[in-house]
């Protein structure tokens, strides 16, 4: 598997009133990664990637926790699905090594994830080969000689300490769903769920709020 390099082609929306994209911004700007079209190589490093430029603006992490829980919610499911398309993207599953606080922002009230520059597609190597203390991490299996599942693993526990532990205390939330959120908590520590049945939980929960409003 190719090592994801990060050699972008430019694209602005065009809206007029937003500036030119600047990349030596990086916190005023999301980047929204596609791969080239019209390249039939299979080596990301050949062809490359697209990024679109969106205007963004900084917060403090914390202050995640001090949102109304309906936020809360939806942020979280913006974030599962975030990692549901890492895991399932169009040059491989994705993983974000370096996850910080730095690399969120919010745009028009939804939470972003940028500086994707060390972002790879990169699973560790497994085998017969490999020494005993080189076997998979988080009971994973070797598959073609990889960790299958490595990066959304990895994804989703460092999400889980960075973000959603901050979204989805479950004191905060509403007596009728704390039982559900506190199970999500469990669930999310234990790395039992994949970024989509997470997403489909907390649309389920979102559903279920709205109709017992």
């Amino acid at each position: 598997m190719h090592q994801f390099h990060p050699s972008f082609s430019l694209y602005h929306s065009g809206d007029p009133s937003l500036p030119p994209a600047d990349p030596s911004k990086p916190g005023l700007y999301v980047r929204l990664l596609c791969p080239q079209r019209g390249v039939r190589s299979t080596d990301i490093s050949e062809h490359g990637v697209i990024s679109v430029f969106e205007l963004g603006s900084r917060f403090i992490l914390d202050n995640l926790q001090i949102l109304p829980w309906q936020s809360r919610l939806r942020h979280a499911a913006e974030m599962a699905s975030l990692l549901h398309y890492l895991e399932f993207s169009p040059i491989g599953s994705l993983v974000v090594p370096d996850m910080k606080e730095g690399h969120l922002v919010m745009v028009n009230d939804s939470l972003k994830l940028i500086d994707l520059d060390d972002v790879n597609n990169l699973e560790p190597e497994c085998g017969p080969h490999r020494k005993p203390k080189d076997t998979c991490p988080y009971g994973l299996r070797c598959s073609r000689a990889l960790c299958e599942g490595f990066n959304a693993k990895e994804n989703m526990k460092n999400m889980n300490l960075l973000v959603f532990k901050r979204l989805l205390f479950p004191t905060t939330f509403p007596s009728h769903i704390v039982p559900d959120i506190g199970q999500l908590n469990a669930d999310l520590d234990s790395l039992k769920l994949t970024a989509g049945e997470l997403f489909a939980k907390l649309r389920e929960l979102q559903d279920r709020a709205v109709s017992l409003k």
